[in-house]
Protein backbone atom coordinates (compact mmCIF):
# COMPACT_ATOMS: atom_id res chain seq x y z
CA UNK A 1 0.00 0.00 0.00
CA UNK A 2 2.92 2.33 0.69
CA UNK A 3 4.01 1.94 -2.96
CA UNK A 4 0.58 3.04 -4.19
CA UNK A 5 0.72 6.12 -1.99
CA UNK A 6 4.21 6.86 -3.25
CA UNK A 7 3.18 6.69 -6.91
CA UNK A 8 0.02 8.69 -6.18
CA UNK A 9 2.16 11.52 -4.86
CA UNK A 10 4.82 11.04 -7.53
CA UNK A 11 2.53 11.42 -10.52
CA UNK A 12 0.22 14.18 -9.30
CA UNK A 13 0.91 17.91 -9.35
CA UNK A 14 -0.86 21.15 -8.57
CA UNK A 15 -4.22 21.04 -6.81
CA UNK A 16 -4.64 17.22 -6.95
CA UNK A 17 -1.36 16.79 -5.09
CA UNK A 18 -2.26 19.48 -2.53
CA UNK A 19 -5.61 17.92 -1.56
CA UNK A 20 -4.04 14.50 -0.99
CA UNK A 21 -0.65 15.54 0.40
CA UNK A 22 -1.70 15.02 4.06
CA UNK A 23 -2.92 11.49 3.41
CA UNK A 24 0.25 10.54 1.52
CA UNK A 25 2.18 10.62 4.77
CA UNK A 26 0.02 7.85 6.25
CA UNK A 27 1.18 4.37 5.36
CA UNK A 28 -2.19 2.57 5.43
CA UNK A 29 -4.78 1.14 3.07
CA UNK A 30 -7.44 3.46 4.48
CA UNK A 31 -5.37 6.55 3.68
CA UNK A 32 -4.92 5.38 0.08
CA UNK A 33 -8.67 4.71 -0.35
CA UNK A 34 -9.56 8.09 1.12
CA UNK A 35 -7.04 9.94 -1.10
CA UNK A 36 -8.33 8.08 -4.15
CA UNK A 37 -11.95 8.94 -3.29
CA UNK A 38 -11.11 12.67 -2.90
CA UNK A 39 -9.37 12.75 -6.26
CA UNK A 40 -12.22 10.82 -7.90
CA UNK A 41 -14.90 13.15 -6.51
CA UNK A 42 -13.11 16.37 -7.43
CA UNK A 43 -11.30 15.52 -10.63
CA UNK A 44 -12.90 12.30 -11.87
CA UNK A 45 -16.30 13.77 -12.67
CA UNK A 46 -17.29 12.84 -16.21
CA UNK A 47 -18.72 16.26 -16.99
CA UNK A 48 -15.58 18.02 -15.68
CA UNK A 49 -13.36 15.78 -17.83
CA UNK A 50 -15.48 16.40 -20.93
CA UNK A 51 -15.53 20.14 -20.28
CA UNK A 52 -11.73 20.23 -19.82
CA UNK A 53 -11.18 18.37 -23.11
CA UNK A 54 -13.55 20.65 -25.01
CA UNK A 55 -11.86 23.72 -23.53
CA UNK A 56 -8.45 22.43 -24.57
CA UNK A 57 -9.71 21.82 -28.12
CA UNK A 58 -11.15 25.35 -28.37
CA UNK A 59 -7.93 26.94 -27.07
CA UNK A 60 -5.68 24.90 -29.36
CA UNK A 61 -3.51 27.23 -31.49
CA UNK A 62 -4.02 27.40 -35.24
CA UNK A 63 -1.85 24.95 -37.17
CA UNK A 64 0.42 26.54 -39.77
CA UNK A 65 1.00 25.09 -43.26
CA UNK A 66 3.89 22.60 -43.58
CA UNK A 67 3.87 22.03 -39.80
CA UNK A 68 3.41 18.28 -39.73
CA UNK A 69 4.55 17.92 -36.10
CA UNK A 70 1.81 20.26 -34.81
CA UNK A 71 -0.79 18.53 -36.98
CA UNK A 72 0.19 15.12 -35.60
CA UNK A 73 0.12 16.43 -32.02
CA UNK A 74 -3.41 17.75 -32.46
CA UNK A 75 -4.46 14.51 -34.15
CA UNK A 76 -3.12 12.43 -31.24
CA UNK A 77 -5.05 14.53 -28.73
CA UNK A 78 -8.30 14.15 -30.69
CA UNK A 79 -7.76 10.39 -30.82
CA UNK A 80 -7.48 10.38 -27.02
CA UNK A 81 -10.75 12.31 -26.84
CA UNK A 82 -12.36 9.87 -29.26
CA UNK A 83 -11.28 6.97 -27.05
CA UNK A 84 -12.76 8.74 -24.01
CA UNK A 85 -16.16 9.03 -25.74
CA UNK A 86 -16.66 5.31 -25.11
CA UNK A 87 -16.89 5.91 -21.34
CA UNK A 88 -17.73 9.64 -21.08
CA UNK A 89 -21.10 10.35 -22.67
CA UNK A 90 -20.65 14.12 -22.47
CA UNK A 91 -17.96 13.94 -25.15
CA UNK A 92 -20.55 12.71 -27.65
CA UNK A 93 -21.13 16.41 -28.34
CA UNK A 94 -17.97 16.29 -30.50
CA UNK A 95 -20.08 14.59 -33.19
CA UNK A 96 -21.99 17.85 -33.61
CA UNK A 97 -21.49 19.90 -36.80
CA UNK A 98 -20.63 23.13 -34.96
CA UNK A 99 -18.00 21.39 -32.83
CA UNK A 100 -16.46 19.88 -35.93
CA UNK A 101 -16.32 23.26 -37.68
CA UNK A 102 -14.42 24.76 -34.73
CA UNK A 103 -11.82 22.03 -35.01
CA UNK A 104 -11.58 22.33 -38.79
CA UNK A 105 -10.90 26.09 -38.62
CA UNK A 106 -7.67 25.43 -36.73
CA UNK A 107 -6.12 23.78 -39.79
CA UNK A 108 -4.45 25.34 -42.87
CA UNK A 109 -6.53 26.07 -45.94
CA UNK A 110 -5.38 23.09 -47.97
CA UNK A 111 -6.50 20.70 -45.21
CA UNK A 112 -9.87 22.43 -44.90
CA UNK A 113 -10.40 21.82 -48.62
CA UNK A 114 -9.43 18.16 -48.23
CA UNK A 115 -11.93 17.71 -45.39
CA UNK A 116 -14.67 19.42 -47.48
CA UNK A 117 -14.12 16.84 -50.23
CA UNK A 118 -14.17 14.07 -47.62
CA UNK A 119 -17.51 15.31 -46.31
CA UNK A 120 -18.89 15.48 -49.84
CA UNK A 121 -17.86 11.87 -50.56
CA UNK A 122 -19.33 10.79 -47.23
CA UNK A 123 -22.70 12.45 -47.85
CA UNK A 124 -22.96 11.14 -51.41
CA UNK A 125 -22.15 7.64 -50.21
CA UNK A 126 -24.85 7.84 -47.55
CA UNK A 127 -27.37 9.12 -50.08
CA UNK A 128 -26.62 6.16 -52.35
CA UNK A 129 -27.02 3.74 -49.44
CA UNK A 130 -30.39 5.29 -48.60
CA UNK A 131 -31.48 5.05 -52.22
CA UNK A 132 -30.70 1.32 -52.24
CA UNK A 133 -32.13 0.79 -48.75
CA UNK A 134 -28.82 -0.28 -47.23
CA UNK A 135 -29.01 1.38 -43.83
CA UNK A 136 -29.54 4.69 -42.02
CA UNK A 137 -28.21 7.96 -43.38
CA UNK A 138 -25.93 10.22 -41.31
CA UNK A 139 -26.30 13.93 -41.89
CA UNK A 140 -22.60 14.60 -41.23
CA UNK A 141 -19.43 12.51 -40.66
CA UNK A 142 -18.93 11.55 -37.02
CA UNK A 143 -16.07 12.62 -34.78
CA UNK A 144 -14.40 9.23 -35.25
CA UNK A 145 -14.39 9.74 -39.04
CA UNK A 146 -12.72 13.13 -38.56
CA UNK A 147 -10.09 11.56 -36.28
CA UNK A 148 -9.25 8.92 -38.88
CA UNK A 149 -8.99 11.64 -41.52
CA UNK A 150 -6.52 13.63 -39.39
CA UNK A 151 -4.49 10.52 -38.62
CA UNK A 152 -4.03 9.88 -42.32
CA UNK A 153 -3.21 13.50 -43.16
CA UNK A 154 -0.74 13.86 -40.28
CA UNK A 155 0.96 10.62 -41.32
CA UNK A 156 1.36 11.99 -44.86
CA UNK A 157 2.57 15.37 -43.59
CA UNK A 158 5.27 13.76 -41.42
CA UNK A 159 6.41 11.17 -43.94
CA UNK A 160 9.81 12.27 -45.36
CA UNK A 161 9.24 10.19 -48.51
CA UNK A 162 5.94 11.84 -49.48
CA UNK A 163 6.55 15.40 -48.27
CA UNK A 164 8.06 17.97 -50.64
CA UNK A 165 9.87 20.65 -48.70
CA UNK A 166 9.30 24.16 -50.13
CA UNK A 167 12.35 26.14 -51.15
CA UNK A 168 13.10 29.43 -49.44
CA UNK A 169 12.09 32.39 -51.53
CA UNK A 170 14.45 35.30 -51.95
CA UNK A 171 13.26 38.38 -50.12
CA UNK A 172 13.25 41.35 -52.48
CA UNK A 173 14.11 44.58 -50.72
CA UNK A 174 14.24 48.10 -52.07
CA UNK A 175 17.43 50.04 -51.63
CA UNK A 176 16.46 53.44 -50.12
CA UNK A 177 19.55 55.06 -51.61
CA UNK A 178 19.02 54.10 -55.25
CA UNK A 179 15.36 53.09 -55.25
CA UNK A 180 16.30 49.80 -56.90
CA UNK A 181 15.12 46.42 -55.70
CA UNK A 182 17.64 43.98 -54.30
CA UNK A 183 17.41 40.39 -53.07
CA UNK A 184 19.70 40.98 -50.11
CA UNK A 185 22.98 39.96 -51.72
CA UNK A 186 25.84 42.45 -51.87
CA UNK A 187 26.45 42.94 -55.54
CA UNK A 188 29.54 44.90 -56.43
CA UNK A 189 30.30 46.21 -59.85
CA UNK A 190 33.40 44.63 -61.39
CA UNK A 191 36.36 46.99 -61.78
CA UNK A 192 36.91 48.47 -65.19
CA UNK A 193 40.15 47.48 -66.86
CA UNK A 194 41.65 47.20 -70.29
CA UNK A 195 41.24 43.59 -71.41
CA UNK A 196 44.06 43.97 -73.96
CA UNK A 197 46.64 45.16 -71.39
CA UNK A 198 49.02 42.51 -70.11
CA UNK A 199 51.01 44.63 -67.68
CA UNK A 200 49.84 46.44 -64.53
CA UNK A 201 51.53 49.65 -65.71
CA UNK A 202 49.67 49.50 -68.97
CA UNK A 203 46.38 49.13 -67.08
CA UNK A 204 47.20 52.12 -64.88
CA UNK A 205 48.20 54.22 -67.89
CA UNK A 206 45.01 53.24 -69.66
CA UNK A 207 42.83 54.19 -66.69
CA UNK A 208 44.71 57.47 -66.25
CA UNK A 209 44.23 58.28 -69.91
CA UNK A 210 40.49 57.65 -69.66
CA UNK A 211 40.21 60.07 -66.76
CA UNK A 212 41.88 62.91 -68.65
CA UNK A 213 39.76 65.02 -70.96
CA UNK A 214 40.40 64.41 -74.63
CA UNK A 215 41.89 67.41 -76.44
CA UNK A 216 40.21 68.47 -79.65
CA UNK A 217 42.56 68.54 -82.67
CA UNK A 218 43.45 72.02 -83.94
CA UNK A 219 41.66 73.15 -87.09
CA UNK A 220 43.71 73.15 -90.35
CA UNK A 221 44.34 76.66 -91.70
CA UNK A 222 42.20 77.63 -94.65
CA UNK A 223 43.99 77.16 -97.97
CA UNK A 224 42.58 80.45 -99.28
CA UNK A 225 42.59 82.99 -96.41
CA UNK A 226 44.86 81.09 -93.98
CA UNK A 227 42.28 81.52 -91.16
CA UNK A 228 41.77 78.62 -88.68
CA UNK A 229 38.76 77.05 -90.39
CA UNK A 230 37.99 74.61 -93.15
CA UNK A 231 37.78 75.68 -96.80
CA UNK A 232 34.11 74.68 -97.14
CA UNK A 233 33.08 77.30 -94.54
CA UNK A 234 35.36 80.09 -95.77
CA UNK A 235 33.34 83.19 -96.72
CA UNK A 236 35.75 84.17 -99.50
CA UNK A 237 35.53 80.68 -101.00
CA UNK A 238 31.74 80.62 -100.84
CA UNK A 239 31.51 83.96 -102.74
CA UNK A 240 33.43 82.59 -105.73
CA UNK A 241 31.87 81.05 -108.79
CA UNK A 242 32.01 77.33 -109.48
CA UNK A 243 34.87 77.76 -111.98
CA UNK A 244 36.86 79.86 -109.52
CA UNK A 245 36.26 77.29 -106.75
CA UNK A 246 37.62 74.54 -109.04
CA UNK A 247 40.71 76.58 -109.71
CA UNK A 248 41.36 77.11 -105.99
CA UNK A 249 40.99 73.36 -105.31
CA UNK A 250 43.34 72.44 -108.15
CA UNK A 251 45.89 75.06 -107.11
CA UNK A 252 46.07 73.70 -103.54
CA UNK A 253 45.95 70.03 -104.55
CA UNK A 254 42.72 69.37 -102.58
CA UNK A 255 40.10 66.65 -103.06
CA UNK A 256 36.97 67.66 -104.90
CA UNK A 257 34.85 65.74 -102.36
Amino acid sequence: MSQRLYYLGRYTTGEPKEVSSGLLLLDSAEAYKQAKKILSDRFGNAFAIADANRKKINEWPKILPNDGASLRKFSDFLVHCQTATKTIKYLKVLDDLDENQRMVRKHPRYLINCWSREVDRWLNKEEEDQHHGEGPVLSYPSFSVFCRFLQRESRIACNPLTTVRPQKEEVVKEDPGTGRKSNGFNRRKPPKFNVFATDSHEVADSNAGNNRKEKKPEATPCSLCKAPHDLDVCKQFLKKTMAEKVDVIKANGLCFV
